[in-house]
């Protein structure tokens, strides 16, 4: 009936024809055997066409819903060309059509890839969609009244993909979205609030992603005496240097290597040290002359002072570190460092690079944490462990808050766990820090990041939670410039100035807006409940992306690998976090709608698929499968609660009888 109407431009047949589709595609098993008879060519051939826009977006959601990723592209090419076409029929002012339109794009999402190159970074996804346009018209939509929840919770991700792709273009024609991107701080999920934070830290490419790890340490010579604070992190690394400089030279008229190794051992615990070979020139003409480099001499430094006296024997391990982080293989650093520990536990130079150094982050992070245990620290080893600890735990805590979606409580719980105890840790550092430390802007940035998500839903036009931290980082950056050292700006630092700079005018435009939206999100999300898996509709999510690289479904690994997920957050892995969308989570009774005004089906409780085509559990009568495949997957997990309700049941009904 359709190609006949289509041969003969009879489109009241053609459109009548394409309402009876939208209603069967409804249903995943339907609507995947009509992917397999060609239904979208037939359905891609009538835009532009005389056919009711909003009948063709409802049709392509549903196809986005249950195709593969050849399915999703060719859809996300023809909606591209809707925005950018010369002769185009498409009735964007329609609430309906704008809805779907959203809805469709996201689940197109885990299909695209998006273009790198400087010279369409203007534009979405692998087709020429201007981002600008995208954005302008889905915040356009917003205002009006009776938005569905859909069309928002959809959305986000779309607006985080439009501000990212645009940002080398200048931030001026992103000001909307931003003022808007804003918002996602007051949601009640943390997982949003922590989403809204990774976004703005990646809006500025221009900024150095080098953290204060990678800092280059200006020397100690070039900054005269007098600018220097007395008392600062400064005057205690000059003093150690000149300490360093007065060892040399007893060492020259001496030759004492051991007396020279177990002073120097308590010197590198006190500060950072500056090694240069011109302070070995004294040594020539000596018999220590062979010994004329750093390189050489602490080695022999350290063997001298481990064979005379056993006592010592942790000043030798601290030297022999100290020579494998400026001299030595990095990779070879957190082994020794982990075999010292071994024979000495409480050994405070090893715990500080292990946990500097130690690929497996979470061995990493419980060294920093027993670390700051240890008795009788040096404030400068404290504050390394202090800073290690603070970059660990907020890593850990985001790697669990953005892949959790909002239904995965306990995942939730422990983020926001990680996230006080992080914010304990940048505290303690900005107490105890001098102020021309130069991790101090870094501590002071964490920290605000930190502060912003714990506290979100609070939040005023006047960020008052936040202001002490921004004289922080405003006193520590001055100080710092006095002295000649340039720290320079990084992406954490550019997102968190981009949100202090557009969260006002955005509370005034959208406050009142989104709040109702987050108080709606949080009731709905907390009255459904996801499938447990979704083997068929997640076959494209699964997938290693092109581009973007792949990562595991929440729960799927182990939390002792989390830093791994951690270095790969995108927006395809976000799609199954936080910014999962509500589509195929069912309400108590399994009923699922996939869109506003579509017809309504019972979910498979096992694989998540909507079908007419489904039996209910003979025992418990609350599961719902579409195969007997599913029932016999759910089955280990379900026999308990399917045994209790049974017997519940049967209970139940002999008392009424």
């Amino acid at each position: 009936m359709a190609d006949g109407a289509y041969e003969h431009h009879d489109w009241c047949m053609v459109e009548a024809v394409v309402r009876v589709w939208v209603a069967v595609c409804a249903d995943a098993a339907l609507g995947r055997e009509l992917l397999q008879q060609g239904i979208l060519g037939r359905t891609l051939r009538l835009v532009n066409t005389d056919v009711c826009s909003s009948q063709l977006i409802s049709l392509f959601t549903l196809l986005a819903h249950h195709g593969d990723e050849t399915v999703k592209l060719e859809i996300l090419r023809y909606i591209s060309a809707m925005f950018i076409g010369v002769h185009q029929r498409w009735h964007l002012d329609s609430h309906r059509t704008s809805t779907f339109i959203i809805m469709a794009l996201y689940h197109c999402l885990d299909a695209a890839t998006f273009l790198s190159a400087p010279s369409a970074s203007h534009v979405l996804f692998n087709t020429d969609l201007p981002a600008i346009l995208l954005a302008k018209h889905i915040l356009e939509h917003f205002p009006k009244p009776h938005v569905p929840h859909a069309a928002m919770v959809h959305a986000f991700p779309l607006l985080i993909t439009c501000a990212m792709s645009c940002s080398t273009i200048g931030i001026v024609p992103l000001v909307p979205v931003l003022e808007f991107l804003t918002l996602l701080i007051k949601s009640r999920n943390m997982g949003l609030r922590c989403v809204a934070i990774w976004t703005f830290g990646r809006l500025c490419p221009g900024a150095s992603n080098s953290d204060s790890t990678a800092l280059p340490y200006v020397l100690l010579d070039d900054i005269r005496d007098e600018r220097v604070p007395p008392g600062g992190e400064i005057a205690e690394s000059k003093r150690c240097r000149q300490e360093l400089l007065t060892l040399v030279q007893n060492l020259a008229d001496d030759g004492d290597l051991w007396q020279f190794g177990v002073k120097l051992a308590e010197i590198i615990m006190q500060g950072r040290l500056q090694y240069q070979t011109t302070d070995l020139a004294r040594l020539e003409g000596t018999e220590l002359a062979n010994f004329a480099t750093w390189g050489s001499l602490l080695p022999e430094v350290t063997m001298v002072v481990m064979k005379k006296d056993c006592r010592y024997r942790d000043k030798a391990h601290v030297i022999s570190l100290e020579h494998g982080v400026y001299f030595a293989h990095p990779g070879a650093l957190a082994p020794y460092a982990h075999q010292i520990l071994h024979w000495d536990p409480k050994h405070a130079y090893a715990h500080v690079i292990f946990c500097e150094y130690a690929p497996e982050l979470e061995t990493a992070l419980q060294t920093a944490i027993d670390g700051l245990e240890l008795p009788d620290l040096t404030p400068y080893l404290r504050r390394r462990l202090l800073l290690r600890a603070l970059e660990l735990s907020y890593t850990k805590a985001c790697a669990f808050l953005l892949r959790a979606d909002a239904t995965e409580l306990q995942q939730l719980r422990e983020g926001k766990g990680w996230l006080r105890r992080s914010l304990d840790y940048a505290h303690r550092f900005i107490k105890d820090a001098p102020k021309d430390s130069q991790d101090l802007p870094h501590v002071a940035d964490l920290c605000m990041n930190i502060t912003l998500m714990l506290r979100g839903p609070s939040l005023d036009k006047d960020l008052a939670p936040i202001q002490p931290i921004l004289r922080v980082i405003d006193r520590s950056l001055t100080t710092l410039k006095d002295l000649g050292i340039d720290i320079g700006d990084n992406p954490i630092r550019s997102g968190n100035r981009l949100f202090v700079q557009h969260y006002p005018q955005g509370l005034a435009k959208w406050g009142v807006f989104l709040t109702g939206f987050h108080e709606q999100d949080h009731a709905i999300r907390a009255s459904i409940a996801y499938p447990r898996k979704s083997t068929r509709s997640s076959q494209n999510a699964q997938r290693r992306e092109p581009e973007e690289g792949n990562v595991a479904e929440p729960g799927e690994r182990d939390a002792t690998v989390w830093w791994e997920s951690a270095a790969a957050m995108t927006i395809h892995s976000l799609l199954r976090g936080p910014l999962r969308c509500c589509c195929r989570a069912s309400e108590l009774n399994g009923c699922v709608q996939l869109g506003p005004g579509l017809v309504t089906l019972l979910q498979c409780t096992w694989c998540g698929d909507t079908t007419a085509l489904i039996k209910q559990c003979g025992g418990c009568k609350h599961a719902w499968y579409c195969d007997p495949e599913c029932q016999r997957a759910h089955w280990p997990e379900h026999r308990i609660e399917c045994k209790v309700c049974e017997r519940t049941r049967v209970e139940q009904s002999s008392a009424s009888m």
